[in-house]
């Protein structure tokens, strides 16, 4: 195979890599209650106001005049019925509950209702609508995650709220992990670029390398080196990793896309020796 054709079946790979991992799943919010009272459900309190807020409540017809149909404390109303572009799916179990923000389980939509409301309150309630308990305030931008709750557990005997899954927020517009993955993309350029540079000096026996050659190798080094620890503090941290794969199942993943980093640092600090075992040496030409 020709090098040329080498060439473009290598971008073909990367191209076809970068679109398998590419791909972001939808997500709804779900809240769902541990231990939950019998023939009871799940309502979100919003603090919301102005335009935010229906001109007339939309109110099933069972619920009508009931106490979490008429719901409104301290600012606190039920998102289901008050609030406008919040739309709730109670589970048939009455267990929990999914909720989206603007008619879609986009994440940027999930991301801007965090950034709206910034904390929500739980309330349990009987089937007839009658308020039994209602949770303290929850934040929906914890301080101890670079992210925002998608998973949420609800405990109304501990009156306590986890999440146990997020989604990263944004710097500039992208995420962490999307930042790293533009940076993994020119890291692929220039190692190969090394490499290249590094196997053309063994095979013309260059003696050393010009003092401008090392410091473009440096240089093109650079962003493998970035995008290796940043891959591993995104994934090492519990503060940046949002917990949609295992930690151990990511790191594997930055090993195996930063192999050709890997390889470039190995070709550079083993050169003189690949130099004197003349396996790379340049064949001498004869005279005729």
């Amino acid at each position: 195979m020709k090098t040329r054709q080498k060439i473009y079946l290598m971008i073909l790979m990367a191209v076809c890599t970068v679109l398998l991992s590419g791909c972001h799943p939808y997500f709804s919010m779900e809240i769902s209650e541990i231990d939950a009272p019998p023939m009871t459900e799940i309502y979100v309190l919003l603090r919301a106001e102005g335009e935010q807020l229906k001109e007339e409540r939309d109110v099933p017809e069972e619920l009508l005049g009931s106490e979490i149909a008429l719901y409104n404390e301290d600012g606190w109303v039920p998102a289901a019925f008050a609030v406008n572009e919040v739309y709730e799916s109670h589970w048939s179990d009455g267990w929990g509950l999914s909720l989206v923000y603007k008619d879609s389980e986009l994440e940027d939509n999930l991301r801007d209702f965090c950034e709206t409301f910034r904390e929500l309150r739980l309330a349990v309630v009987e089937k007839d609508g009658r308020v039994r308990s209602v949770s303290q305030p929850y934040s929906l931008i914890p301080e101890d995650r670079f992210a925002y709750p998608v998973k949420i557990y609800y405990d109304e005997k501990e009156d306590s709220i986890t999440a146990t899954e997020y989604i990263s927020r944004h710097i500039n517009g992208s995420t962490p992990s999307e930042m790293w993955a533009g940076l993994t993309m020119i890291t692929w350029i220039t190692n190969i670029a090394v490499q290249c540079m590094i196997s053309r000096s063994l095979k013309h026996k260059e003696k050393k390398l010009s003092t401008g050659v090392k410091c473009w190798i440096v240089i093109m080094l650079i962003p493998g080196a970035v995008s290796l620890i940043s891959g591993l503090i995104l994934n090492l941290l519990p503060y940046f990793n949002t917990g949609e794969h295992t930690s151990m199942g990511n790191i594997k993943f930055i090993l195996f896309d930063e192999i050709s980093f890997f390889i470039s640092v190995a070709l550079l600090l083993l050169l003189p020796l690949l130099r004197k075992s003349g396996l790379f040496a340049a064949k001498e030409k004869t005279e005729s």
